[in-house]
């Protein structure tokens, strides 16, 4: 789940109801370790504690680790791994996190979540890579497109998205498996603000087996009876 929207920014209306619906989802397609949540970032997001809030809301629990924790760290040991970069200068979390992505991508492969919260600042960089390919760029937008509004991501959720802003950055690039759930602006065709990818393991799928059911006829035999004369 890649969110350049602005989940962390209080001000935001919908921010709360969207927080709740990530952690919901996010929880929803992971599988069960050790612990629940462990999030990465350097700081509260404009000061405000969305996602925690939506985590222990839910009834699970988090841990919080800087970015500089992110090598060698085992990410199997918790269901949902996210990526704080709301509201952070690129500069403060790049280096750790670029040197990581084939290891999240493995951690994804096997079955985990990573949830990328991506909203940047453009104090020291503009751009940074994705996961799976891709490229996450600073865009200040007001209005969001909703274009999958029956989706669990968006439920509750206004169509436009709006704020001060309600996002922070568009994505491109990424595979062409992704589903695109929100896109820049008050219309269709916008740039891609909100994706979802399915790169792990999936349950299988049960594969129906013929089963030959015999039919047995039961054909009368006759005897002969014998007449005296």
């Amino acid at each position: 789940m890649v969110v350049g929207n602005d989940t962390g920014y209080s001000l935001n209306v919908q921010s709360a109801t969207q927080g709740a619906n990530d952690v919901a989802q996010a929880w929803a397609k992971s599988q069960a370790a050790p612990n629940d949540y462990a999030i990465f970032q350097d700081h509260d997001p404009w000061g405000a504690t969305i996602v925690k809030t939506a985590i222990t809301n839910a009834g699970h629990s988090y841990t919080v680790f800087p970015f500089s924790s992110l090598g060698g760290f085992t990410f199997s040991n918790y269901r949902v791994i996210v990526l704080n970069f709301d509201d952070t200068n690129v500069a403060n979390f790049n280096t750790d996190y670029a040197a990581v992505i084939p290891a999240l991508e493995a951690y994804v492969q096997a079955g985990g979540v990573v949830w990328l919260q991506g909203g940047i600042q453009n104090g020291s960089g503009t751009t940074y890579s994705l996961p799976f390919g891709g490229t996450g760029t600073f865009d200040l937008q007001n209005n969001d497109y909703i274009t999958q509004p029956t989706d669990p991501l968006m439920t509750g959720l206004s169509n436009p998205v709006t704020g001060n802003y309600a996002s922070h950055a568009h994505f491109t690039g990424y595979p062409a498996g992704a589903r695109v759930l929100v896109t820049t602006g008050t219309v269709p065709g916008g740039a891609t603000v909100l994706y979802t990818l399915q790169a792990g393991n999936c349950p299988p799928t049960a594969t129906p087996t013929a089963t030959l059911t015999a039919t047995f006829t039961v054909t009368p035999t006759f005897t002969p009876t014998r007449t005296s004369t």
